[in-house]
């Protein structure tokens, strides 16, 4: 492209037969002195080799010729200025193009090329052509690199070694635009070492690819190769291709705004790990664009990627961003080992916050809790290091006043912790590949509304996804692919687990795990499991550990259509703010799921209560339109209490259903409320028929209340005769109170179907 053309900017000085008024023996800026005045320059007209030109004789070295005019030197432009001259007599000087830079202000911009090459003259009235090429760009053949910070320049040649008189002629000076020499006609790039970049690693080009950037028009902006030092933070709005490397500081942004994609920045950076750092930077930078899309790439990383390390200047972020179509794996390095520090600690009963903690700066903010009396997946989501004190996602159940805990940092390939808040962030079809060696996920301290949504979390190490605080609040996880880096470890041996959470209102729908020692550790209310499988079991073993664990007591959740796989659903109170003989445990809709186990020991159960204080309650639990399957053996009922940190009270139960599931291979069906046909022999008439549940009332329960009685055999006295009676009810009778007795006011017989209660309802 010829600029001069295209912009319509004349280059060419006027010839000097024009006059000499244009023509400067100094720099050729305002007030430089003029040829026109001088007596040792004239303008011939006879000249055999020129006709026309102008002649000079020296009087000093060197004898400077300027146009004044004010040539433009506009970003990728590039100019060859030319003259042809001749020495007439005198000593035999030098010749050489030169120039003189000015800026915007029309100051002189120093430390720039003004000399071309230099000529010396041999032979009089020999016609030497002398040349350079001022440019903004260091192209091959430019003489003067000029950069952008000159706008415009004054042109012309210098007479070098002829200060004792030599006479001179100069036939014209000639500024012509050669841009189409380094630019193809009709390209549809611009280059932006024609804005005076440079690829040598140091010089600072933030300048240049703004330039460069801003000259696209539409067009792209080549970047060829060479190390193009950045030094500040650039916004880009044009397409850009990337043949050299783009060196930049880590909190300093290179922001590409036509379109935020991973092959983009790895062609910019080539590196991996830098390149996802960079284009996290621009996406959670860019309020034009809501996605990173990797591109389907496979980006190996050898170290966890601290994404607010990596976006600096964002503290809290609520913008909905996604990142979407690609997989992050890790290599094998020294830098995914967890930290693990072990310190003694003082807690109050019902708080979050251990004090007197001796090295509280060595704890990591995220790190899992361990010891005697914590609650699975405790997290710390503070430390305040001065006051000593760490703050914990939720409250122990029972450590010693004072005692020591252990605290280890999982290292995770995409870690949120260190951000405040984060909302409204989302993955879609991206694959955590820890490769048995990292953690994949880890969330922000607070947050609301992730998304999570067809995505693989494969082989982590420690965990797939953990929340040490509550950035999970309102998280949904939906269509996605757990699977453990444990798959041929006994479940009793297995560290792993897919996800935990800490706020309410997560959704968890249709998903797959397999094989981890839990699926899900769940401490927060309100959640909805929905349509999942999840699979403990190997191969020839009979243990199992729960699938998913909730830890509050009153968990208000629901778990509907889930294929539950060799494993149990286990609820605790184990993070519950007051843990006391007045607690409940429940209030879960447990509805529509499949239950299925095989070569299973008969203690196993499917559903499991396990209370961290004495005398608790059991409220609002419904169990209903559930399968229970056994096969390669039988079991003897499908729920348990474990009474190992504390027991229920089955006088406390309330609102408690089991109705419509069926069972297969369950010794011992559970039912509430529970039918029971039951027969008194003619021959043992009796004033109080004793109406056993058989130990089929759910969760071990007593028989608190009848439903109804409803005879289906004549009520007989003994003597044989009809009896019209009308019988009272009463509880809590037979083995450990589980039956209850018909009271008659007469010896009767006969048959009834009774209809026991195990829980009282609260309406």
């Amino acid at each position: 492209m010829n600029k001069a053309i295209a912009q319509s900017i004349d280059l060419m000085p006027p010839p000097f037969s024009d006059g000499l008024d244009v023509w400067s023996s100094q720099n050729g800026g305002p007030g430089s002195n003029r040829y026109s005045t001088a007596n040792n320059a004239q303008v011939l007209f006879t000249d055999p080799d020129f006709e026309e030109c102008l002649e000079i004789v020296t009087n000093r070295s060197p004898q400077k010729l300027r146009f004044t005019g004010q040539t433009p030197t506009p970003p990728g432009c590039y100019l060859r200025i030319s003259a042809r001259v001749k020495v007439v007599s005198g000593i035999m000087p030098d010749f050489e193009i030169a120039a003189w830079p000015a800026d915007a202000g029309g100051s002189y911009v120093p430390g720039l090329v003004e000399k071309g090459p230099r000529i010396a003259a041999t032979e009089y009235d020999k016609v030497y052509e002398i040349s350079a090429i001022y440019g903004s760009g260091d192209r091959p053949g430019v003489d003067g690199v000029w950069g952008l910070e000159p706008v415009y320049g004054h042109f012309g040649l210098n007479v070098v070694g002829g200060a004792n008189g030599s006479s001179v002629r100069i036939e014209s000076i000639r500024i012509e635009d050669v841009t189409s020499a380094y630019l193809r006609v009709m390209m549809d790039w611009v280059d932006v070492r024609d804005f005076g970049a440079r690829g040598d690693g140091v010089f600072n080009n933030l300048d240049a690819f703004e330039a460069a950037d801003a000259a696209a028009n539409g067009r792209d902006v080549l970047v060829p190769e060479g190390d193009y030092f950045i030094n500040g933070t650039v916004e880009l709005a044009s397409r850009f291709r990337f043949e050299g490397r783009i060196v930049q500081v880590q909190n300093q942004r290179f922001a590409l705004t036509s379109g935020i994609d991973y092959a983009t920045y790895l062609d910019a950076f080539k590196d991996e790990r830098l390149a996802l750092e960079k284009a996290l930077q621009a996406l959670m930078n860019d309020s034009g664009h809501d996605g990173l899309d990797l591109g389907g790439r496979t980006i190996d990383i050898d170290r966890p990627i601290d994404v607010r390390s990596a976006v600096a200047n964002q503290a809290s972020f609520t913008l909905r961003r996604t990142i979407r179509n690609g997989k992050i794996r890790a290599l094998a390095s020294a830098n995914w080992t967890p930290g693990v520090v072990t310190r003694t600690a003082s807690y109050t009963p019902g708080q979050t916050v251990l004090r007197n903690v001796s090295g509280a700066a060595d704890i990591e903010v995220g790190s899992l809790v361990t010891g005697s009396g914590v609650g699975r997946e405790t997290y710390v989501r503070a430390v305040n290091a001065a006051a000593g004190e760490v703050t914990l996602a939720k409250p122990l159940f029972g450590p010693a006043p004072s005692q020591s805990y252990t605290f280890t940092r999982f290292r995770y390939l995409l870690d949120f912790t260190r951000f405040n808040f984060v909302s409204n962030f989302e993955m879609s079809e991206v694959s955590l590949d820890g490769a048995g060696i990292a953690s994949c996920l880890s969330l922000p301290v607070t947050g609301f509304n992730w998304r999570l949504h067809n995505c693989w979390f494969e082989a982590p190490k420690d965990r797939g996804i953990t929340s040490c605080g509550t950035g999970d609040f309102a998280m949904t996880i939906d269509s996605c692919e757990f699977i453990s880096n444990e798959q041929n470890v006994p479940n009793e041996s297995r560290s792993t687990i897919a996800l935990n959470s800490n706020a309410n209102d997560i959704r968890i729908r249709h998903c797959r795990a397999a094989r981890f020692r839990h699926f899900a550790v769940l401490a927060g209310t309100n959640a909805m499991v929905h349509a999942n499988h999840f699979f403990q079991g190997v191969e020839g073993s009979s243990s199992r550990l729960a699938g998913i664990v909730f830890t509050e007591a009153k968990t208000n959740s629901t778990i509907t259509g889930n294929y539950v796989d060799n494993c149990w659903l286990e609820f605790s109170n184990e993070h519950s703010q007051t843990i006391n003989s007045g607690s409940v445990l429940g209030s879960a809709t447990i509805d529509g799921n499949t239950f299925f186990a095989a070569n299973m020991a008969s203690s196993f159960t499917f559903i499991l209560l396990r209370p961290y204080a004495a005398g608790m309650g059991l409220t609002d639990m419904t169990v209903s339109d559930n399968t229970f399957r056994v096969v390669s053996g039988s079991i003897t009922r499908v729920e348990s209490i474990t009474n190992v940190e504390g027991n229920l009270d089955p006088t406390r139960y309330r609102n408690v259903s089991f109705v419509g599931n069926g069972y297969d291979s369950v010794t011992t069906p559970t039912y509430n409320p529970l039918q029971v046909e039951f027969t008194q022999s003619a021959g043992a008439a009796s004033t109080g028929w004793l109406v056993e549940s058989d130990n089929r009332l759910p969760f071990f329960g007593r028989a608190l209340s009848c439903d109804s009685m409803v005879p289906t055999s004549e009520i007989r006295n003994a003597n044989g005769s009809t009896n019209s009676d009308f019988p009272w009810v009463q509880p809590q009778q037979g083995a450990a109170g589980r039956g209850v007795a018909i009271r008659w006011p007469q010896a009767t017989s006969g048959s009834a179907t009774v209809t026991l209660r195990g829980d009282r309802l609260d309406v």
